[in-house]
């Protein structure tokens, strides 16, 4: 009995262990870049896959894990965010990106997949999935880079207004607190809209493509020329805005050191 008990306690010590997700290398890198345009139960936006492809090259060539999954329904959403959570277990840095539509119900940030048909607020936790479940995803790495261009205004807001019972509901997003190590990014102002863009790709994403391949730029000054170019771009009626409770500097590309 007491070796039967030994043998089944070994084995399963050995199913935990191949459970757990593995811790990435030293240095290691792991973004997930996610495009959503192709919506079906409202007009399409243009430039989120466009958006979406341009930057997980970007990281690709910086070194990152890149994940780029394009158009996902509500389920292929949830697991591409499970995966990064995997990934990102001792990491240097993990970063998600998101591009698409997004709204704010009840003080709550909602992605929405191509396939999200929102009638009333109790369709939200089936149709969309909650930002704050992909920032717990990614604790465990030792920086955080959360970008979103995912303020673009939609009908569903308009349904939710009409629909709800004293909750309120905004244009854009609300305000999100970071945790320790994590710096999120929103292409436009809490509670402002973002643009699509007229050309290949929104404001927001085509100041990111120019300036985060720069040698020695820092991402908290990163993100303030992104801020300058994506307001004289607008004219002044986005300004992007971030949250960070970052410790220490964090470089996409280190300045090169000169003898």
């Amino acid at each position: 009995m007491a070796r039967s008990l030994r043998h089944l306690a070994a084995a399963l010590a050995i199913l935990l262990a191949l459970a757990a997700p593995a811790a990435a290398q030293p240095g290691a890198r792991m973004a997930l870049v996610m495009g959503v345009g192709a919506y079906q139960a409202i007009p399409p936006l243009a430039n989120p896959v466009n958006d979406a492809r341009a930057l997980a090259e970007q990281l690709r060539r910086l070194g990152f894990d890149t994940d780029l999954v394009l158009d996902p329904d509500r389920a292929a959403m949830e697991q591409a965010v499970r995966r990064l959570g995997q990934r990102a277990v001792g990491a240097e840095a993990a970063l998600f990106f998101y591009a698409g539509h997004a709204l704010e119900f009840g003080g709550r940030n909602w992605l929405l997949p191509v396939s999200t048909d929102v009638r009333n607020d109790r369709d939200l936790r089936f149709e969309a999935l909650e930002l704050d479940s992909v920032l717990a995803q990614l604790e465990s790495a030792r920086v955080s880079i959360v970008l979103l261009d995912g303020c673009r205004d939609n009908p569903f807001r308009l349904r939710l207004a009409s629909a709800t019972r004293g909750i309120a509901t905004g244009p854009g997003l609300s305000p999100v607190r970071a945790a320790v190590g994590t710096l999120i990014a929103f292409a436009t102002a809490p509670g402002e809209v973002a643009e699509d863009g007229a050309g290949q790709n929104s404001p927001f994403t085509a100041a990111l493509l120019r300036r985060i391949s720069t040698p020695g730029l820092e991402l908290r000054a990163m993100m303030a020329e992104v801020r300058r170019e994506v307001r004289e771009a607008t004219g002044g009626r986005q300004i992007p805005w971030e949250h960070s409770a970052m410790e220490g500097a964090f470089y996409f590309v280190r300045a090169a050191i000169t003898l």
